[in-house]
């Protein structure tokens, strides 16, 4: 119930006007309720009473993130560092920008020091392993992932990326049994339903075919079901080739894990 709670953190701060939890949890409560600018607000009043508070200048810089405002998160988990260079989750974040910006060897260096700081954080693992991937290193990506899944053997979305892994490798059986462990734990998550009957279709396993019914009328009720080569070989409609593009783009992707 974040509007009563932020109007009694209001009610606190008219008695403290710098009370550091109350700035906090109201920053948070803000965050909670969509009011992105006004928590922004809140936690740079914070700031202003505690400049060195780390947990507002992570909170923040994640929030700016979440925006797409990455110069300025970038900054906030940089002053994050210097004041705390053992904070495994902005090194995390830190990691993730680096890799969208194509610095490669600079995000290597971050998730590994996060993953040495939490080992049993799986996002660090399993963001490692997308990272090798993307380096075409996929043993050890694999590794990255047997890592994420001995912490949650059932986390879908390392199973995903294994599979894409043994895939690439050209492991079918591993990369099909990923799939359908994943497929029978969420067969909601992104996209694989059509990876997992596809790369069934080209292992010449049609056991699989019935789940083509349900895949398409996925797509017809706009679900993000596939990526855009399974929906190629399968028998589809023009008109559902028409709405593959707006689904595949739109915005009911999931972020990494």
């Amino acid at each position: 119930r974040p509007s009563e709670a932020i109007a009694s953190y209001d009610l606190a701060l008219a008695l403290d006007a710098k009370n550091g939890e109350a700035l906090m949890n109201r920053a948070k409560a803000l965050e909670e309720s969509g009011r992105t600018g006004d928590a922004l607000a809140a936690y740079n009043a914070l700031l202003a009473v505690n400049p060195q508070m780390t947990e507002a200048i992570f909170s923040r810089a994640f929030l700016l993130q979440k925006e797409s405002r990455m110069d300025e998160a970038l900054a906030g988990y940089n002053s994050v560092l210097a004041i705390n260079p053992k904070h495994a989750e902005a090194l995390l974040n830190l990691g993730v920008i680096q890799q969208a910006r194509m610095q490669l060897p600079e995000a290597l260096e971050s998730y590994a020091a996060a993953i040495a700081l939490k080992p049993r954080d799986i996002g660090g693992h399993v963001n490692l392993g997308n990272l090798l991937q993307q380096l075409r290193r996929y043993e050890a990506a694999v590794d990255s992932y047997n890592n994420a899944l001995a912490i949650n053997p059932d986390h879908v979305g390392a199973l995903v990326y294994r599979g894409g892994a043994f895939h690439a490798l050209n492991r079918i059986a591993d990369a099909v049994a990923d799939y359908d462990r994943a497929y029978a734990l969420d067969p909601t998550y992104p996209n694989l339903a059509g990876l997992r009957l596809h790369l069934k279709m080209q292992s010449c396993d049609w056991c699989a075919w019935e789940d083509t019914g349900p895949l398409l009328e996925g797509l017809r009720a706009g679900r993000k079901v596939t990526s855009p080569f399974p929906l190629v070989a399968l028998p589809a409609t023009a008109k559902d080739q028409f709405l593959w593009p707006g689904n595949y783009a739109g915005d009911g992707s999931r972020p990494l894990p």
